[in-house]
């Protein structure tokens, strides 16, 4: 997705020293976001695999180590966006492989559906 100009630079003065701000467009976005048939589909989609998850939190007798996946997951992804290297990120995906294979053999968790992709 390209994206254009989100906003704009504004410098001030504070205690004697000259800062710049960044102020951002005001919402709604211009132009506004088209839902079309693929965008649609895509929020069908991660809305289905939300409440997959819910249910599997729910069913589950370890909810606790589903939180923790679930923030380790989190801080991989935004690692990623903020471009912290690779081999860190790949270092704890395995880590979360083996979290997960690890309660598969003891029995702690039935699917394997939240097992990093490959």
């Amino acid at each position: 997705m390209k994206r254009g100009e989100v906003g704009r630079y504004e410098t001030t003065r504070i205690a004697g020293e000259s800062v710049r701000a960044f102020v951002p467009h005001p919402l709604p976005p211009d132009p506004p976001v088209v839902l079309d048939a693929s965008l649609q589909d895509a929020l069908k989609a991660a809305d289905a695999a939300i409440t997959d998850l819910n249910q599997a939190v729910e069913t589950s007798t370890h909810q606790q180590s589903l939180r923790d996946l679930l923030v380790r997951q989190e801080a991989i992804a935004s690692s990623q966006i903020e471009g912290i290297p690779r081999f860190l990120v790949e270092m704890t995906e395995q880590a979360d492989r083996n979290l997960i294979m690890w309660q598969l053999c003891q029995g702690k968790i039935v699917s394997t559906s939240l097992l990093p992709k490959e």
